[in-house]
C-alpha cells in the first residue's frame, strides 16, 4: 500500500515538540516546532542508527541509518546489537557515547515499558545531568506518539539507561539489565507515504466485492491513518473503528488461541457484514495465521500478501499465498505465486487477468457446444430419417476449421467487459458448466436445428425436386442440383454460426450493449472466415474441391434469413430472459456471505 520509500520527517520530544529533519517539514498541528537541532535530537537519530541490522536491509531500518547526523558515527561504539523482531519489536544495544556507557531500547512504544525519566531538549547523553530529566508520565507519552501516528507516522521510540559495566553479552529473550530505570529519549517520526495509484485501487477491488485487510506490525493508529489516507477506511463509522481497529498484542494479551479465534470470528463477521476491513496492528506471525484460519473456517476466501519470514505461516495457510517479488526468500517459498511488482496494482490486475480469463473461457465454451451439439443432432437426424447427407468429410473439415476455430479464438482474446471489476465474485464452486450455460446452449442448438432444418428440405425440395433428397428423376441434372444444396447449407452453417459468435461476445446480455463490431479478433474472424468460405463455394477451380454450385437469388435470401434466426432468438433471450430474470452466472453464483458462515 505504501511506497516503501521510508524517510525520517522529525525527532519528536514528549515534552517540548519536534526539530524537523527538513526545511520545509510542517509537523502534525497539535505538536510545536523547535527551530532548531540540539545535542539530545541529534544523539536520538545516532542513537535509533546505531540499533540496525548492517547487513540485513529493511525499510525502516534504513530510514533510521539513512537518519544519521554527518560526522557523528565516530562518537559512538557499538559493544553489543540484538536487533528487533516481529515478537519483541524493539532492538537492545549496549554502547559507548564519548565515553559514557548506555543501554538502548530502539523500536515500538514497547520501548516505554520500564522507563522512569523522560529527556528535555536540553539534555546531553555525553554529559548527563539529572536536572535536564524531568519524572515520566507514560499516559502523556503516548498522547505524543497517538498524535503522530494519526498522521500515518512510523514512530521509533529511543529510550536509554546510564550504566557503570556494559553487559558481557545481550541474551534472547531475558530482560536483564533492560528491565527498569530507563529515560526516554523521544522518537524518531518516520514517513512512509501511499502509492500515488492506491487510492484508485482500493476504490477499484471493494467495488469488486474483494474486503480488503491491514494486517501489520506498526501502530494500528499508523495503520488506521494510512487506511484513510488511501480510501480504505474513509467511511468507517464509530461502530466500525471499534469493530475494526485491533491492537493485536494488547487485544490477545494473555488470551488463549481459542478465545482470540471466537473474537476473531466476531470482528470478522463485522468486517465482511458492513464490507469494512479489518486494520490490525501489532500483529505477531503466528496471530496472522490465527486471522488467516479463521476466515476459512467461515468459508472465506482468504489472499495473504506478505515479503518477510514472519509472514510465511499465514502466506502458507491463505488460500493464495502472495509473496512480494523484492522480499525474502522465505516468504516467496511459502507463497503460492509471486509478485514480481510489489505494488496493490498488481493484485488488482491479477483479480482482473483471472476474471478476464473465466469470461472468456466461458465464452469459448458457450459458443462452440451452442453450435457443435446442433451438428451432431442434425447429422443423427438426417440419417435416421433418410435424409440425403450433402456434407462429406472435406466439407465438414473445412467448416470445423473457418466456422468454429477462427470465432473460438477470437473469443478466446476478448477484452474486458466494462462490468468486469464490478461484479460480486463467483462462488468457488462455480464452474463454467451450469444451469446458465446449459441453458443457452439448449437456445442456440435449437435455434440452429431449426435453421438446419428448414434450409436442407426447402433446398432439396428448389434444387432436386424431392424434400429427402432422393433422385426422384425430376431434375435434370441430379449431381449439380445436390451440389447447390450443399452450397446453400455451407454458407448457412458458416454465417449462422459467425453471427453467433459476435453474439456469445456478451454471453448473458445484448451484444448490441458492448458494440456489435467493438470487437477487433472476431472482426478479422469473421471477415477471415466468411471470405475463405467464399472463395471455396464460389472461385472456379476450389468449388469444384468443395462440390459446390452457384444457387439463385432466392436460395441466398433464404440462407440469410435462416441464418440470423439463431441470432435473433439467442438476442431475445438474453434480453428477454436472461436480463430480465438475473439469469446468468454471474448473478446464480455470486458469491453472497451470510451469517451462517461465522457461526459454522
Amino acid at each position: 500500500l505504501t511506497k516503501k520509500e521510508r524517510a525520517a520527517g522529525a525527532v519528536v520530544s514528549p515534552q517540548e515538540g519536534y526539530v524537523g529533519l527538513a526545511e520545509d517539514f510542517v509537523g502534525p498541528q497539535d505538536s510545536n516546532a523547535q527551530p532548531e537541532h540540539v545535542a539530545l535530537t541529534d544523539q536520538i537519530r545516532l542513537l535509533a542508527a546505531k540499533a540496525q541490522d548492517e547487513i540485513r536491509s529493511n525499510p525502516t531500518g534504513d530510514a533510521c541509518k539513512n537518519a544519521m547526523p554527518e560526522n557523528m558515527e565516530n562518537l559512538l561504539e557499538r559493544v553489543h546489537l540484538e536487533t528487533a523482531t516481529s515478537k519483541t519489536k524493539m532492538a537492545r544495544v549496549a554502547v559507548t557515547l564519548q565515553g559514557k556507557k548506555y543501554l538502548v531500547k530502539v523500536g515500538s512504544d514497547w520501548v516505554l515499558a520500564g522507563a522512569t525519566r523522560v529527556a528535555t531538549m536540553s539534555t546531553d547523553l555525553s554529559n548527563l545531568q539529572s536536572d535536564s530529566l524531568q519524572e515520566f508520565n507514560k499516559e502523556s507519552a503516548m498522547g505524543t506518539i497517538e498524535v503522530w501516528a494519526k498522521e500515518g507516522y512510523r514512530v521509533i521510540c529511543v529510550a536509554v539507561k546510564p550504566v557503570e559495566e556494559l553487559p558481557k553479552e545481550i541474551v534472547e529473550d531475558e530482560v536483564g539489565d533492560f528491565g527498569e530505570d530507563f529515560i526516554f529519549l523521544g522518537c524518531l517520526a518516520i514517513q512512509d507515504p501511499p502509492r500515488e495509484d492506491v487510492a484508485e485501487n482500493v476504490e477499484i477491488i471493494r467495488g469488486a466485492g474483494v474486503v480488503v485487510t491491514m494486517i501489520t506490525g506498526d501502530n494500528p493508529i499508523t495503520g488506521m491513518s494510512i487506511a484513510r489516507q488511501i480510501g480504505l477506511a474513509a467511511d468507517y463509522t464509530e461502530e466500525d473503528v471499534k469493530m475494526c481497529l485491533i491492537n493485536a498484542s494488547e487485544f490477545f494479551h494473555n488470551m488463549e488461541e481459542d478465545q482470540a479465534k471466537k473474537e476473531i470470528r466476531a470482528r470478522l463477521h463485522h468486517s465482511m457484514t458492513h464490507k469494512k476491513g479489518l486494520i490490525i496492528g501489532r500483529v505477531s506471525p503466528f496471530q496472522k495465521r490465527w486471522f488467516v484460519e479463521v476466515a476459512k473456517q467461515m468459508e472465506l476466501v482468504v489472499a495473504m500478501t506478505g515479503d518477510g519470514a514472519n509472514d510465511a505461516p499465514a502466506l502458507k495457510g491463505a488460500n493464495v499465498g502472495i509473496a512480494m517479488g523484492n522480499g525474502s526468500d522465505i516468504a516467496k517459498a511459502a507463497g503460492d505465486m509471486i509478485l514480481v511488482n510489489p505494488s496493490f496494482a498488481g493484485i488488482v490486475e491479477a483479480i482482473r487477468a483471472g476474471r478476464l480469463g473465466f469470461d472468456n473461457i466461458l465464452k469459448f465454451l458457450l459458443f462452440l457446444l451452442g453450435t457443435n451439439v446442433s451438428e451432431v443432432v442434425i447429422y443423427l437426424t438426417l440419417t435416421f430419417s433418410d435424409i440425403v447427407i450433402v456434407l462429406d468429410a472435406l466439407n465438414l473439415l473445412v467448416l470445423n476449421l473457418l466456422t468454429d476455430g477462427f470465432p473460438a479464438i477470437a473469443l478466446s482474446l476478448e477484452q474486458a467487459e466494462g462490468d468486469l471489476m464490478k461484479r460480486a465474485p463467483l462462488r468457488r464452486d462455480t464452474s463454467v458448466l451450469n444451469k446458465f450455460t446449459y441453458m443457452s446452449i439448449t437456445i442456440t442448438n435449437l435455434a440452429l436445428l431449426v435453421s438446419y432444418i428448414v434450409v436442407i428440405l426447402v433446398g432439396n425440395e428448389w434444387h432436386l425436386g424431392d424434400m429427402k433428397g432422393r433422385d426422384t428423376g425430376e431434375v435434370d441434372d441430379y449431381d449439380k442440383g445436390l451440389d447447390k444444396t450443399r452450397t446453400m447449407f455451407i454458407l448457412l452453417i458458416n454465417i449462422s454460426q459467425l453471427l453467433l459468435g459476435f453474439s456469445h461476445r456478451s454471453p448473458d446480455r445484448s451484444v448490441f450493449s458492448v458494440g456489435f463490431f467493438s470487437g477487433k479478433w472476431m472482426n478479422y474472424a469473421s471477415l477471415s472466415s466468411m471470405g475463405i468460405i467464399v472463395l471455396f463455394t464460389h472461385i472456379p477451380g476450389l468449388k469444384d474441391i468443395m462440390r459446390t454450385e452457384y444457387v439463385d437469388l432466392r436460395s441466398y435470401l433464404l440462407v440469410a434469413g435462416a441464418s440470423c434466426f439463431p441470432f435473433i432468438v439467442h438476442e431475445i433471450a438474453k434480453v428477454v430472459f436472461f436480463q430480465r430474470f438475473n439469469y446468468s452466472v454471474y448473478e446464480l453464483y455470486k458469491y453472497e456471505y451470510s451469517e451462517k458462515s461465522s457461526s459454522d
